[in-house]
């Protein structure tokens, strides 16, 4: 096996680690349960990746978006490092596929959502495999305490009897000490073992600016501070205005969100990644698991969720540790549009009854039936037809996800799928003997990468336009091949589905405990509460306020704040006040004058100095006031 600076060098191109990445592999090498507190963009995955590519076996990763795993997979990929995943949406076929690759060794790295992990088929197939390390991401989501709780992380510990000998390595970009101490204990660490680097940002400033007119300001503020960067917006219409707003302002903006077509977000990202588009407009999970060293600016339109949010997607900024800046463009009204969307995460029980039980007749599921299985499901369309607000039944199927029910897929238009059941050998048997699909067969296998082992994309309009035939003629010959069992072939799936966790039950008999509902939502609140707190308190510098919410003390000022621009603005040195005292003293010789009158006198560039100089002579008694005119 090679060393970790060999597999370093060979795969990732760079001669040494970043600092704590070796120790955290060294602990995790030598069998210890680690914890590691990264900042975004802190090189978290290597610590698990490299120690796992010294040893034989696989690596299990649970990660909690499928986005993120399908990111991470194709970065493994391209890296030349074999790579797989298991999440929600797949057929029982692909998965059983993916399972087999990896009890074959043929895999180094399987991705897995948390719901995956506690699935009968990955339980029965799991004490098959040689896995040398199981890696927890995004793990604060274990915590009662973290701001995205899952309920499947509280059960990821329950498969260590299969493995009592392989760590656990669970990393996170932010985490409160309470959330720390819970991580430890959920995932029942055999001894306590952080790594920590310091939440600091010396390259970062971060602002909050109250502003009437947050457009006019956004513009202002992209065109002062120049490169890439991110416009943190509150949903997928505004992403669309806003970036048509950079746009006519002659800013080379764009806009992302889960909406636009797979090859749309490839292009958009793409183009981002390379600097031809300048500033992305988008929701907030946009950045996670990009590598883009270079960005400027994060721009946030309104109040995050919680400080833990903002600090990661604020974090995204900056990377290279050259000059950034974090933005937070404010207005009082987005305090009061914060806590109306946070009741709206809260529907009544009876409400989350009512749409489950919708949901079961609109997509025609039996009670009893329906697990594991996926369904077409189409949002806007479903509430529309049972005059429901689409804003609760989003909310609503959340709740059900939480309570191990059901879950919304949004599929982001994955591409189509294709897998051959049978080898080399066989398949060009079936050539011989069905001549008429012979072209077909040779095309199709010139237009996909691999597919005998696991699951290629297909572009079935590229296969057309090869094959000259129609579309249909096409998804015809696929079905066929499929029938005649030698293929199994996966449709791009354009629409969101619900996929059943359980079997379908009476909507009387759904349980949610009364206790855990309001313990979440006033977690929620507290977590809003300390946002809140963030933003409008003016006085205490911003990155000395986030670190201190992480448990971290800082002594000293960051100097490259607003509340420490402002403070700087104002610090009046002996200098500037012997200055303005000397030109008072002959400007009110002779006479009297109102306070705007000896202002407009006094020659000094800052006029936020001069009117403290002014109301200090005042207040010790140096200048009096009489009648609204000041003398000597």
């Amino acid at each position: 096996m090679q060393t970790i600076h060999q597999i370093l060098e060979e795969y990732w191109g760079h001669k040494a680690f970043r600092p704590l990445q070796e120790q955290i592999i060294q602990s995790v090498l030598d069998g210890n349960d680690t914890l590691v507190l990264l900042p975004t963009g802190g090189g978290k995955s290597i610590c698990f990746q490299i120690p796992a590519m010294t040893q034989e076996g696989l690596c299990l990763v649970v990660s909690p978006l499928i986005a993120l795993i399908k990111d991470q997979v194709e970065n493994l990929k391209q890296r030349g490092i074999a790579a797989a995943a298991i999440y929600s949406g797949m057929s029982q076929r692909e998965i059983s596929a993916q399972l087999d690759l990896c009890q074959q060794n043929k895999v180094k790295f399987l991705y897995l959502s948390p719901e995956r992990l506690q699935t009968k088929l990955f339980r029965l197939r799991i004490e098959q495999f040689k896995i040398n390390l199981i890696a927890i991401d995004e793990s604060h989501c274990i915590s009662q305490w973290g701001y995205d709780f899952r309920p499947e992380y509280l059960r990821i510990a329950e498969i260590r009897p299969f493995f009592p000998n392989i760590p656990f390595l669970a990393l996170t970009a932010t985490a409160t000490p309470a959330v720390v101490e819970d991580i430890q204990e959920k995932l029942l660490f055999k001894k306590k073992n952080v790594f920590q680097k310091s939440f600091e940002r010396h390259n970062v400033s971060y602002s909050v600016l109250y502003e009437e007119d947050k457009f006019a300001k956004l513009v202002d503020v992209c065109n002062k501070v120049q490169g890439s960067g991110i416009v943190y917006v509150g949903s997928r219409k505004q992403t669309e205005t806003v970036a048509g707003l950079l746009y006519r302002n002659g800013i080379r903006a764009d806009y992302y969100h889960a909406g636009l077509t797979n090859d749309q977000r490839n292009v958009r990202q793409q183009s981002w990644i390379k600097n031809q588009t300048r500033l992305m407009v988008c929701t907030n999970a946009f950045g996670m698991g990009i590598d883009k060293p270079d960005v400027r600016l994060v721009v946030h339109l309104g109040l995050s969720s919680s400080v833990e949010a903002y600090f990661q997607e604020a974090g995204r900024c900056g990377r290279d540790e050259k000059k950034a800046f974090a933005v937070m463009l404010y207005h009082p009204t987005d305090r009061l549009y914060a806590e109306q969307q946070l009741a709206a995460k809260y529907p009544k029980i009876e409400d989350i009854r009512r749409v489950y039980a919708a949901v079961g007749t609109h997509l025609n599921v039996a009670l009893g039936s329906g697990e594991n299985q996926n369904y077409e499901f189409n949002l806007p369309a479903f509430a529309e037809h049972f005059k429901l607000k689409a804003s609760l039944v989003h909310h609503a199927i959340k709740f059900l996800h939480r309570a191990n029910y059901l879950q919304l897929i949004d599929q982001n238009n994955a591409p189509s799928r294709l897998k051959f059941l049978v080898n080399h050998h066989d398949l060009y048997r079936f050539q011989i003997a069905n001549r008429s699909m012979d072209n077909f067969i040779q095309t199709l296998l010139r237009n996909i990468e691999g597919g005998f082992e696991d699951y290629a994309n297909l572009n079935e309009q590229i296969l057309a336009y090869r094959l000259q035939a129609s579309l249909k003629k096409t998804v015809e010959g696929l079905n066929y091949l499929m029938k005649m069992e030698l293929l199994d072939y996966v449709p791009q799936q354009n629409e969101p589905t619900i996929f059943y966790l359980t079997p379908r039950i009476d909507e009387r008999t759904l349980y949610f405990s009364p206790e855990v509902y309001e313990q979440q939502k006033q977690r929620d609140e507290k977590l809003l509460g300390a946002m809140v707190v963030y933003v409008e308190d003016q006085h205490l510098c911003r990155s000395r306020k986030l670190l201190a919410y992480f448990g971290e003390q800082n002594e000293h000022n960051c100097g490259i704040c607003d509340v420490c621009n402002k403070r700087k603005r104002t610090e009046i040195s002996s200098t500037e006040s012997a200055l303005v005292c000397s030109q008072v003293e002959k400007i009110l010789a002779n006479k009297s004058l109102s306070f705007n009158e000896l202002i407009d006198c006094i020659e000094f560039k800052n006029t936020d100095k001069l009117i403290k100089i002014i109301q200090d002579l005042l207040d010790n008694k140096t200048l009096k006031i009489n009648k609204g005119l000041i003398s000597i």
